[in-house]
């Protein structure tokens, strides 16, 4: 997902409108809460928070648009439906790397089989099926 300016970058407002746009299209109404609901007879998760991380500096959010009393009504607004927005230190995307850090084990996981496991690719299948 991107969404900039002309210029470049992202201002508050279109961060604002960037959030709601892309929560709503990613999660039907009613699964977004402050409020984690399971099914009772699934333990299936039906509605929880959405958390998004962001980072601001240069070509991102800018800290002026971050830093007022309007973004932190905007936020706690949020929050109050069940979107929590948690915002990193500046340019620290590379330092916090959260999504490696959540999805480590998985894609050693991934690793191991493909070394271990070989696939064969349709052509090769079908190169040996006819011997």
């Amino acid at each position: 997902m991107v969404a900039a300016r002309k210029e470049g970058s992202m201002d508050g407002p279109l961060f604002r409108q960037f959030i709601l746009t892309q929560t709503k299209r990613m999660y039907p109404e009613g699964t977004v809460s402050l409020e984690i609901t399971r099914c009772a007879r699934t333990g299936r998760l039906i509605s929880g928070p959405v958390m998004w991380t962001v980072d601001f500096g240069p070509g991102r959010v800018e800290a002026n648009a971050v830093l007022t009393p309007d973004w932190d009504k905007w936020a706690i607004e949020m929050r109050d439906h069940g979107i929590l927005i948690m915002i990193l230190l500046p340019n620290s995307t590379a330092l916090t790397a959260l999504m490696d850090k959540l999805f480590g084990p998985f894609k050693a996981a991934c690793r191991e089989n493909l070394r271990t496991h070989r696939f064969s690719t349709p052509r090769e299948s079908k190169s040996t099926a006819r011997r």
